[in-house]
């Protein structure tokens, strides 16, 4: 302290500054792999919770997670991605083009989508997947998928059995454009990746290409691959690989290639991100969600259908204020659409990484003092979506005592009489995003309990390392160069460095003049 105070004095003389070195050693340094570090007690396994909303069909619309006698439940699944940065210095990762501008995407088709006529057909059930932890391995996406089909937490029992028709995975959208001479340009096109050829994979584009005609929608291209199965790194990708026969598409805003500097990083911000393109991509995956949930995707006629009535000036509302929640740390979590809903967590770092799980049991899945903000603001708009608009519910504290129920729009923060949210009947909730090789053993210790056979366990094991505690911290306290002396010491060098290779020059020129033959 007396250091920091006494280099406010030098920095007004242009004097020399005292500079800190701060040295302090990760405790699984010295461990080979994740398994020895978790047996060691040294680090943490990676890990969060996803979110997980499933808009009901007519068929269920009464008793979510069950099915109707002599028919059959399908869903589509939207998957995006909850988190995306993986910095090493993330308390301050934006991650926004390659993950929170498909996430705003999501959320607004997913309102546009709830305020679809009511009365209509509807056979497909829409389960909206907000993964954590995918930027690694896709851990979040290979539990819940895992999870899912063993019935296993009380989220996706909700669900029922899995008996998926279609995936669409929203990526990264809103790229703009550079040129050499103008910087920011056009937003780039959008493109579709599809799975297989065949009936259900001609549906869902038919859903996409109808979608597109819609007023203000985006334009999509598909994707022209020129090797490989035609995937891009996404949750569709990584389901593939475990659900062979799997229908769906990834939408992105590349095609067979992709080019983003900044990837995962604190500069990839909201200033590489068209907004209004995301609003068109959200205009066009509402349209498509809407032609698959009714079937319009499989009819005859769907030219004779209207498209969703969301006017485009609301969506461009909508993402701009979803932007200001997730891509601008100025803002961050204290906008509007956040507090609408909940009292955010003022001192959690404005940082799209996963983090780490410090321990985990089934329960914590509805243990809300557990979810980060992120988690919190998807929950709420999700549920929100889903709820059944015309159940009224009565005001809560946080809980609901009837089955089915969620309370949206509880503040904890607020004085008491203005906390109260209002129970409403929705399937929304959050499930672990958690390696499954990975096992909690009590006291603060993991375990590994890897199934070779397993295929949703084939995957790297991600940990992170706890720092060693404050009684190893070195720190080596000096006197840095004043700017002249930095000056005078890089001029000094050149002087050297230019007479050296003088001297040397010269040297060699005597040599072969002395020993040159004739």
């Amino acid at each position: 302290m007396e250091h920091a105070v006494d280099n406010v004095e030098r920095i007004r003389k242009k004097e020399a500054v005292h500079v800190v070195d701060m040295k302090l050693d990760m405790k699984a340094a010295n461990d080979p792999d994740s398994v020895a570090c978790l047996r060691h007690g040294t680090c943490l396994p990676l890990g969060g919770y996803s979110v997980i909303a499933a808009m009901p069909n007519d068929l269920n619309a009464n008793n979510p997670g069950e099915e109707t006698a002599g028919e059959t439940n399908e869903d589509v699944v939207v998957t995006f991605s909850l988190d995306g940065g993986f910095s090493m210095f993330r308390d301050n990762v934006t991650a926004a083009r390659q993950a929170m501008a498909g996430l705003v995407a999501t959320l607004v088709a997913a309102e546009a989508l709830a305020q679809a006529p009511k009365g209509g057909p509807s056979t497909k059930r829409i389960i909206f997947a907000g993964m954590a932890g995918d930027a690694f391995g896709y851990l979040g996406t290979r539990r819940f998928w895992s999870d899912w089909h063993a019935g296993q937490g009380p989220t996706l029992q909700q669900l029922g059995k899995p008996n998926v028709a279609y995936v669409v995975d929203v990526g990264s959208l809103g790229r703009l454009e550079r040129t050499p001479s103008e910087g920011h340009s056009k937003a780039s096109e959008l493109y579709y990746h599809p799975t297989t050829q065949g009936a259900n994979s001609k549906t869902l584009q038919h859903a996409i290409g109808w979608a597109a005609q819609a007023p203000e929608a985006s334009s999509v291209r598909p994707s022209t691959p020129k090797s490989g199965k035609g995937l891009p790194p996404s949750s569709l990708q990584a389901l593939v690989d475990v659900v062979p026969g799997l229908v769906g598409a990834s939408l992105t805003d590349f095609d067979d290639t992709i080019g983003n500097p900044y990837l995962g990083g604190f500069f990839d911000d909201f200033q590489e991100v068209d907004l209004d393109q995301v609003a068109r991509s959200a205009m066009l995956l509402a349209n498509a969600l809407h032609a698959l949930r009714t079937g319009l995707a499989e009819g005859k006629n769907v030219s004779q259908v209207d498209h969703l009535k969301m006017p485009f000036s609301r969506m461009q509302e909508r993402v701009n204020e979803l932007a200001d929640c997730v891509m601008r740390p100025s803002v961050g979590f204290q906008c509007k659409a956040a507090r609408e809903f909940f009292s955010p967590n003022e001192n959690e770092p404005f940082s799209h990484f996963v983090g780490v799980l410090p321990s985990y049991s089934v329960e914590d899945d509805l243990e809300l003092g557990k979810k980060k903000n992120m988690q919190k603001l998807v929950w709420s708009i999700l549920g929100a979506a889903v709820a059944d608009s015309d159940y009224e519910g009565v005001s809560c504290q946080g809980t609901c005592s009837n089955p089915g129920e969620v309370c949206l729009g509880y503040h904890s923060a607020l004085p008491v009489e203005e906390r109260n949210g209002t129970c409403k009947r929705a399937t929304v909730g959050y499930t672990v995003s958690l390696e499954p090789a990975f096992e909690y053993a009590g006291s603060g210790l993991w375990k590994v309990v890897a199934d070779p056979s397993d295929p949703h366990q084939r995957a790297p094991l991600f940990t992170e390392s706890y720092w060693g505690s404050d009684e190893d911290l070195r720190v080596l306290s000096f006197l840095a160069l004043t700017p002249r002396q930095a000056n005078i010491r890089l001029v000094a060098g050149i002087l050297v460095t230019g007479l050296s290779i003088a001297i040397a020059f010269t040297v060699r020129r005597l040599h072969d003049k002395r020993h040159k033959w004739h």
